[in-house]
């Protein structure tokens, strides 16, 4: 600051001393000695929960934090480290960044703040989630919507569906409700009331996923491809649970209704009088 000073006295006098100056400006463009230098401010994070605490997480406590025992988790991370889905990261264990990827799943927390608790910066949280979302997804790269559509192989015969609610187009292989405008006969309804009934199943299921994994049901991101890999590894440790037997987490289940929904562009269907004429038949049936 003294420097500073002289010089800015210098310079302001009509009559500055050249050499003054010059020697100031040297000297003020010198770099600065390591003890001069201001210590960078170091963000605090939480580097010990995933080495000294997550190892203490017994019985139900790990699975009400990370919805699996401990052995179901072991068993998943051979599976995702023998089948090489994980790009390989010898800096991150395989462990680490799939308790992160569940614990991120699990709960509705920012990446910054679930990045602090397991000691990532907010910009590498997001890398280690995508590549080990992407890497739990690529479980199902699934081509069942393509065979739905198809005309040459499709995935269902023609007396086989699915049913949908009224977010979905009408297709011969997907059954979905009448829209209600007031005007429809009984045995219409009653068609409706059969579907949603059976639709029910479904939708619990839903809301168990949802429940089980709530960062599902206020996906707040960017990009719809983003929000399809959440749900897609949320539905991959979903069922690996499932199939290991493993006791569901009761956290706030609840059932889906249609205004969870977004509507689905028609798509372009090989025939929709077919798929009307089955719906009638169906209709048919349910009155006989």
């Amino acid at each position: 600051m003294y420097e500073e000073t002289v010089l800015i006295n210098e310079l302001m006098d009509g009559y500055p001393d050249i050499n003054i100056v010059g020697a100031m400006a040297i000297e003020l463009g010198e770099p600065l000695v390591a003890d001069e230098v201001e210590e960078r401010i170091v963000v605090p994070r939480n580097s010990n929960y995933y080495e000294e605490t997550i190892p203490q997480y017994m019985g139900d406590l790990l699975v009400d934090h990370f919805r699996m025992s401990r052995g179901a988790f072991e068993q998943l991370t051979k599976i995702m480290q023998n089948t090489g889905l994980l790009p390989r990261d010898i800096t991150i264990p395989v462990e680490k960044r799939l308790l992160f990827t569940i614990w991120v799943l699990a709960k509705p927390e920012s990446f910054l703040a679930v990045g602090d608790r397991f000691g990532f910066a907010k910009s590498k949280a997001n890398g280690v989630y995508m590549r080990s979302s992407n890497g739990l997804r690529r479980h199902i790269n699934s081509d069942i919507y393509p065979r739905f559509t198809s005309v040459s192989e499709p995935l269902l015969n023609e007396n086989q569906h699915i049913i949908g609610d009224s977010a979905y187009p009408l297709m011969k292989n997907v059954m979905t409700p009448f829209r209600d405008n007031g005007h429809l006969t009984a045995e219409e309804l009653n068609y409706n009331f059969k579907l949603s009934s059976i639709r029910s199943v479904i939708e619990r299921s839903f809301g168990r996923l949802k429940g089980k994994f709530r960062r599902l049901k206020y996906l707040d991101v960017d990009s719809p491809e983003f929000a399809s890999h959440m749900i897609a590894a949320a539905c991959v440790i979903h069922n690996f649970i499932r199939l290991n037997n493993e006791n569901d987490v009761e956290d706030n289940y609840f059932d889906v209704n249609d205004n969870d929904h977004v509507v689905v562009e028609p798509c372009q269907e090989d025939n929709r009088n077919i798929a009307n004429q089955k719906r009638r038949n169906i209709v048919d049936i349910l009155n006989h």
